[in-house]
C-alpha cells in the first residue's frame, strides 16, 4: 500500500509537471508543433532557445515518469508512460537531437527499444538516398 501511495504520488507529480510544459508550450502560441508533428528545431535564436529548453525540461519529465513507473510498477502506468515517451520521440525532431547530444542525461529516455522507435541519429543527418544521389 505504502508502495502504491508512493509511486503514485511521484507519477502524479510528473504528471503536474507536463502540465505545466503544456502551459508553456502556449506561451507564445505555436511551440507544440516541434514536439508533436515532427518540426525540427528552428533556426530563429529566440525561438530556438525557446524550444531547446522546453524539450530539455520535457525530456526530464518523461525521464523521471519511466524511472517512476519502473521502479514503482504499482502505480500501473508504465505502459501508458512509455506509450507516451515513444510518441514523443517518434514526433519530435528536437528531442531525439538532445538524446543524441546528451546521452547520458536521459538514459530511461534513450534505452526505449530501438524496434519502438526511431534509431537516434542528429536530424540534420542526410539520408542515405541523399549521400549517394
Amino acid at each position: 500500500m505504502a508502495t502504491e501511495l508512493t509511486g503514485t504520488t511521484a507519477l502524479d507529480q510528473c504528471l503536474n509537471n507536463l502540465r505545466d510544459i503544456y502551459f508553456k508550450m502556449m506561451e507564445p502560441p505555436g511551440l507544440r508543433k516541434y514536439f508533436y508533428d515532427e518540426v525540427p528545431c528552428p533556426e530563429a535564436e529566440i525561438e530556438r532557445d525557446r524550444v531547446l529548453l522546453l524539450a530539455e525540461t520535457l525530456a526530464d519529465v518523461l525521464e523521471t515518469g519511466l524511472m517512476t513507473t519502473r521502479r514503482i510498477p504499482d502505480t500501473e502506468s508504465v505502459g501508458d508512460w512509455r506509450d507516451y515517451c515513444l510518441f514523443i520521440r517518434r514526433h519530435s525532431p528536437v528531442v531525439r537531437d538532445l538524446l543524441v547530444e546528451h546521452p547520458a542525461w536521459w538514459p530511461e529516455l534513450r534505452q526505449l527499444e530501438e524496434d519502438e522507435c526511431p534509431a537516434l541519429e542528429p536530424s540534420s543527418a542526410p539520408s542515405p538516398d541523399d549521400i549517394n544521389a
